[in-house]
């Protein structure tokens, strides 16, 4: 018995072999490997089943979402919310555009002095200026490159000092301070003289904001280059992201004029608000959600509406492109955000998940296992993806919360509409006369739908 049990055992170990061989499993050479393979497969399984439930769950919480904007927004109100987003975004953007007599009038004067501090150098615009997001109230980002690499914290100090020095001194600077930060720079308040309008006229631009008097003010951050100084490369970004993402540089001065106006720091990196940068960034990730949305599902607020004038609009038609853009945004990131457990991602590489790329730009759940696990918010940078750009956000509850009110303001003035259209409707079968409400007829001019986003009147300069 003991030698036919001990053929059997060397039997059943040969066709083991067998199985094991090169016919059927090349990558294995043992019964231990067999069994590590066994167990990887086993493992990769799960993991694909524990993707599809969380693409599943993720698919299922978006359609509850555009579900609800097609029902709490009618196309009417969405129309004529569009039409007022593009007025004030035009505005914003023309005012922007003709402050860039300031620009050039603050870097002639600041490269004029630092041919006293620091010779060899000189000024760059980068953030806001360069990436053509400006607002009236945008400060103007310089960073200082030097004539040789400057790498050293204490180098960077000092020259900023030396600059600090020879500002004070001059006459056209009203304000100077040098701050600490992560990357040290030196806040400025300068004077744009009557001179700045003359130079905006040679170069054809319309006078605002800046030009409408002799003299006016402007705020300036100047940094000092160094190996990881991301200003210019995040102003490329932002440019190439405007380019191909239709509204998104209209959707990102509307709603840093938002933040801007909100005050308490809560659009002040420096006192642990949001960058204007990260803010644009989310901007970006909220829209290629939606854009890869409809590429992949054809999903759009208004699917399955018809209460809208005939002949006016589709659905799908730019009739409301910005105003479905800024409805998504308000909803993606206000409700169903958490930022402790949350991370945006606008430019998520190629292939870098198994999931599909409209779960990539906001990951549910994806905080813990980043690198980013103890920061208030996490955008990460499309320059550097080791950089999170909203690390010192501490007051980010405090920008949620003025987004949540303009959302509820948002949705009370959809509501008003719906009801005020129904009984328009119900007086016009009563009477058998067409009548029609009289926000549906308002000038665009009328901001009645932005005033009760930013719950108060609105004044654009322009």
């Amino acid at each position: 018995r003991t030698t036919r049990g001990k053929k059997e055992s060397a039997a059943g170990e040969r066709a083991l072999d067998l199985a094991e061989g090169d016919e059927m499993y090349p990558e294995v050479n043992s019964t231990f490997e067999y069994l590590a393979y066994l167990n990887q497969q086993n493992r990769a399984h799960h993991e694909a089943i524990e993707r599809n439930r969380a693409e599943q769950k993720r698919l299922a919480e978006l359609q509850r979402m555009f579900t609800r904007i097609s029902q709490e927004y009618p196309p009417a109100f969405l129309h004529k919310l569009n039409q007022e987003i593009m007025i004030v975004a035009r505005r914003l953007i023309q005012n922007g555009q003709s402050r860039k007599g300031d620009e050039r009038q603050v870097l002639r004067n600041l490269e004029l002095l630092l041919r006293k501090c620091a010779p060899g150098s000189r000024a760059l615009v980068y953030g806001s200026f360069a990436s053509g997001f400006q607002i009236p109230s945008s400060d103007l980002d310089i960073v200082i490159e030097t004539s040789s690499s400057t790498t050293k914290r204490q180098d960077v100090s000092r020259l900023l000092d030396s600059l600090a020095e020879v500002m004070g001194e001059a006459n056209w600077v009203e304000d100077i301070k040098k701050h600490q930060a992560v990357v040290p720079l030196v806040k400025a308040r300068v004077i744009v003289s009557s001179l700045v309008s003359n130079d905006a006229k040679k170069h054809g631009e319309e006078p605002g904001m800046n030009q409408s008097s002799g003299v006016q003010r402007l705020d300036l951050d100047i940094t000092v280059k160094t190996p990881t100084h991301r200003g210019a490369a995040a102003a490329h970004v932002l440019r190439s992201l405007a380019g191909t993402l239709h509204g998104m540089r209209e959707l990102g001065v509307l709603l840093k004029h938002f933040l801007a106006t909100r005050g308490n720091g809560q659009a002040d990196p420096y006192e642990g608000g949001l960058s204007s940068y990260a803010l644009i960034l989310i901007v970006a990730a909220i829209l290629q959600l939606r854009d890869d949305l409809r590429r992949s599902f054809g999903t759009t607020l208004s699917s399955g509406t018809s209460d809208y004038p005939e002949g006016k609009a589709t659905a799908s038609s730019n009739h409301f492109d910005l105003a479905e853009a800024l409805v998504v945004f308000l909803e993606s990131f206000v409700p169903g955000f958490d930022p402790t457990q949350d991370l945006i991602v606008p430019s998520p590489p190629p292939m870098a998940s198994l999931a599909p790329r409209w779960m990539q730009f906001l990951q549910k759940g994806g905080k813990a296992k980043s690198r980013f696990a103890s920061d208030p918010l996490v955008v990460v940078d499309p320059t550097d993806p080791t950089n999170n750009t909203a690390r010192s956000c501490y007051r980010f509850p405090e920008v949620q919360k003025s987004f949540q009110a303009a959302l509820e303001r948002l949705r009370q003035a959809a509501s008003q509409m719906k009801d005020m259209r129904t009984r328009d409707s119900k007086n016009s079968e009563s009477s058998g006369v067409g009548c029609t409400s009289n926000s549906l007829n308002s000038s665009s001019s009328n901001f009645t739908m932005l005033e009760a986003l930013f719950g108060e009147k609105l004044s654009i300069p322009g």
